[in-house]
């Protein structure tokens, strides 16, 4: 009998699951989702199963009351996956916003990275997408930061100019935020200011250089002048309109800094190679090829753009099918991250990337 994997969360969480519930049942486990509301009687029932014999490993991906005491019933095979933030962590804790595991103050299972990851071949790749570029996400230049959302705008482009798209990857970006943000949250709100203004300047410039081949899906987009589609919330019209386009531009997460996180991971599994901001682990998630993904510069970017609506379809769909291989065999699948959840040693080191940090 296959090991029982019960994933609890809040419904809004809902949007991430297809890519997690394939990646665990690839992983040999069955999935079984629970929402938050009915977590308490489930995952009583499952701590009898457990008593029973049964093998069932929990994920708990929000906080609700008393979720310690269920997973103290649980034991080791119960995980609190922190999803986004620095301060979603225990005081105690000290790490980069990036998903992370923490398995309910067990000192013998450090805390760890969870790769948000594709799961690959779920889709096959459309071979008659419209040449168009295809970028789906909101924006916003709003903030509470102290010295207000102006301030920051300005510091953040005079990094941009001196450094690139990858400006927040650098250190003059890390002493900006430690000598300006007095807390974890201020340095959370000033991070996804950046990145919102990072995807804005992408965006325009894209859609300057590019005019309606651009095609943006989101809200708030009309306020800064360009022309857009609604929000587009359920999967299968994301998958749509991910599989229309022959170019899914991505700019990265909001929240971290990983090149895997659900909108590469979702792209990537359902139609193929993205052209995306160069982030932290770009050189490991894109390996020998990674000039043919990523972009730190506008002359990049849209050389990037020009070559994919211009290449053979062949050439798209070949392009994609490497980028899978290369992810299995690095072990960079939602089935790897599941496989690594509960193995004996979370804190292994991390395959080494095939070529050297991208040159910007």
């Amino acid at each position: 009998m296959k090991k029982i994997l019960i994933f609890a969360c809040r419904r809004g969480r809902t949007r991430d699951l297809p890519l997690l519930r394939a990646g665990a049942r690839a992983a040999g486990f069955r999935f079984v989702l629970v929402l938050v509301p009915f977590a308490w009687p489930i995952l009583l029932l499952a701590a009898i199963a457990r008593w029973m014999g049964v093998e069932v490993s929990v994920v708990i991906s929000d906080r609700f009351a008393g979720d310690p005491w269920l997973a103290r019933l649980l034991g080791p095979d119960a995980a609190r996956m922190l999803w986004n933030y620095a301060d979603e962590f225990p005081r105690a804790l000290q790490m980069a916003p990036q998903k992370r595991v923490c398995f309910f103050e067990d000192t013998q299972h450090p805390v760890q990275l969870f790769r948000f990851a594709p799961q690959l071949h779920l889709r096959s790749p459309n071979p008659q997408a419209r040449r168009q570029v295809l970028f789906i996400g909101d924006v916003t230049n709003s903030s509470s930061l102290p010295g207000g959302a102006d301030w920051w705008e300005e510091r953040f482009a005079a990094l941009r100019a001196k450094h690139g798209h990858g400006f927040y990857l650098t250190q003059d970006y890390r002493d900006l935020l430690a000598a300006h943000t007095g807390s974890a949250g201020e340095r959370r709100l000033a991070h996804v200011l950046c990145k919102n203004l990072l995807r804005l300047w992408i965006a325009q410039s894209v859609s300057l250089a590019f005019g309606d081949r651009l095609q943006l899906v989101g809200p708030n987009w009309g306020r800064f002048g360009l022309a857009s589609q609604p929000a587009a919330y359920s999967l299968q019209a994301r998958l749509d309109l991910y599989e229309s386009a022959a170019v899914n531009l991505d700019c990265g997460s909001k929240s971290g800094d990983a090149a895997l996180y659900p909108r590469s991971s979702e792209i990537i599994s359902y139609a193929g190679a993205p052209v995306q901001v160069v982030c932290a682990d770009s050189a490991l998630v894109f390996g020998a090829r990674i000039d043919e993904f990523v972009f730190a510069d506008e002359h990049t970017l849209h050389t990037l753009l020009e070559q994919r609506l211009a290449e053979p379809e062949a050439q798209r769909l070949e392009r994609a099918e490497w980028l899978a291989q290369h992810l299995e065999r690095h072990q960079l699948t939602m089935a790897d991250s599941f496989r690594h959840l509960w193995a004996p040693s979370p804190s292994r080191p991390v395959p080494a990337p095939d070529a050297p940090t991208h040159r910007r």
